[in-house]
């Protein structure tokens, strides 16, 4: 009896044992407890949603996501940072764009050509120094910039552009020269035009437009005295042909002032002409009344008339017929 006591302890303790070693277990409320113990509203709300027809609309208050408000809130997304990214773009590129335009814009500091060490000046600094100067377009500004550079050996390798400048300068020059030759200044467009260095690449020019300036005027010159000789003969026509001819001249003082000159000499010779013609009248008609009109007429004609000595010689025989019939 003692032995199943014992048997009956070692049970009991093996039992302990176990229990005290598995998790207590969760109590367990029956259906109709738990039930009876949830809130109202849940409750409620269970049975709408076990009654509910599969088929039935979902309600738009519920707290489930609708497919179409996450695909919209996507695409919005997705606008706004293209949106982002086309603003940043711009804002670089123009950022760039202003740069380069300032530092393009942005000139280096001109040197002050006035102060240069001419024997240590580079060639750079010679030739845009020369080209400072000859844009004042006067014949010492031209010969300075010339001389600038014409002082840079042969062999430089700015010859080329050197050559080029040069060139155009003595152009210009030439043109200054040819303004005077078209003024009627034929010496000063010469001396203008030998101003040029005979070292310099563009004395060829010189010597070819200094012998078209000398060919012009030369023509220019036969016409005049052309006319000059029909004049004396009182050829009127013959010497306003040849004036009319002045008016092709390449030449501007020829072709209008020596023109207008011609023309006036043979509106004045043919005047005095008339003016002598009288007088012959008078003189042939004779009488000391007669006589002394000649002279009268013949003394309107000037000195530097075509008619002066013929009037003069008119003027003779009158009087020697009035010494006569004294």
């Amino acid at each position: 009896m003692t032995r199943n006591r014992e048997k009956k302890d070692i049970s009991s303790a093996e039992l302990a044992s176990k229990l005290s070693q598995q998790p207590p277990k969760r109590s367990r409320l029956k259906k109709a407890d738990y039930h009876h113990y949830r809130p109202h509203s849940q409750r409620n709300t269970t049975k709408l949603q076990t009654h509910s027809h599969p088929s039935q609309k979902i309600n738009p208050s519920s707290n489930e996501p609708d497919p179409r408000q996450a695909q919209t809130s996507g695409n919005r997304s997705v606008w706004l940072s293209w949106q982002l990214w086309g603003l940043l773009l711009v804002i670089v590129f123009g950022g760039v764009g202003f740069t380069a335009t300032s530092l393009l814009l942005k000139l280096p500091k001109t040197p002050n050509c006035s102060k240069v060490y001419w024997p240590l000046a580079s060639a750079s600094m010679r030739l845009y120094c020369a080209q400072l100067e000859a844009e004042q377009k006067t014949v010492p500004s031209l010969l300075k910039a010339i001389d600038l550079v014409e002082e840079l050996p042969q062999e430089h390798p700015l010859r080329p552009e050197i050559n080029r400048n040069v060139e155009e300068w003595a152009s210009d020059i030439l043109k200054l020269g040819e303004q005077h030759f078209q003024a009627g200044k034929l010496e000063d467009a010469i001396a203008i035009a030998k101003k040029i260095p005979v070292k310099s690449q563009a004395y060829s020019l010189v010597e070819a437009k200094i012998k078209t300036w000398r060919s012009i005027w030369s023509k220019a010159d036969e016409i005049y005295k052309d006319a000059d000789k029909q004049l004396r003969q009182f050829k009127w026509q013959e010497a306003f042909r040849a004036a009319v001819r002045l008016t092709y001249v390449s030449n501007q003082y020829w072709a209008t002032t020596k023109y207008e000159e011609v023309i006036n000499k043979i509106q004045v010779a043919r005047e005095e002409s008339r003016k002598l013609d009288a007088a012959y009248v008078a003189f042939r008609r004779g009488g000391m009344d007669n006589l002394f009109k000649a002279i009268e007429k013949a003394s309107e004609i000037k000195e530097e008339s075509y008619a002066y000595k013929e009037a003069q010689d008119l003027i003779d025989d009158a009087k020697n017929k009035l010494l006569k019939q004294a």
